[in-house]
């Protein structure tokens, strides 16, 4: 604990030195992170709410955040959802056409980590 505080110090006093940060500058930025993360947490759970109102078809896998809040273990589910068929401008040799080509392919498809390999190809 002592090497922590150690090294808190130091960090400090770097950032007063490069930056002119003080200390109530990092409280202050402490206070806000904070009140930023009970925003999102209320928004989170306002969100679950919302969901479980959903019929369960419509139902989505929960943030990872919520599962914990309930008493039930954490599990994960996959949901199948039927999507409309993708359409992918296709190439046609031209050059120019390439770059966009493959950045519409590579985010639409190829680094698609929902997609399975069936559905990509």
């Amino acid at each position: 604990m002592t090497c922590l505080r150690l090294l808190d110090q130091e960090i400090l006093k770097a950032l007063a030195e490069v930056e002119g940060t003080t200390n109530e500058d990092i409280t202050e930025e402490a206070q806000v992170a904070g009140s930023l993360k009970g925003d999102i947490n209320a928004a989170i759970a306002a969100l679950a709410e919302l969901l479980k109102q959903c019929p369960p078809s419509h139902q989505e896998v929960q943030p990872q955040s919520a599962r914990a809040s309930e008493s039930t273990p954490a599990t994960t589910q996959k949901v199948q959802v039927k999507l409309p068929k993708l359409e992918v401008k296709r190439f046609d040799g031209k050059i120019e056409e390439w770059q966009e080509f493959w950045d519409c392919y590579e985010s639409s498809i190829h680094s698609n980590t929902t997609l399975s390999s069936v559905d990509k190809f």
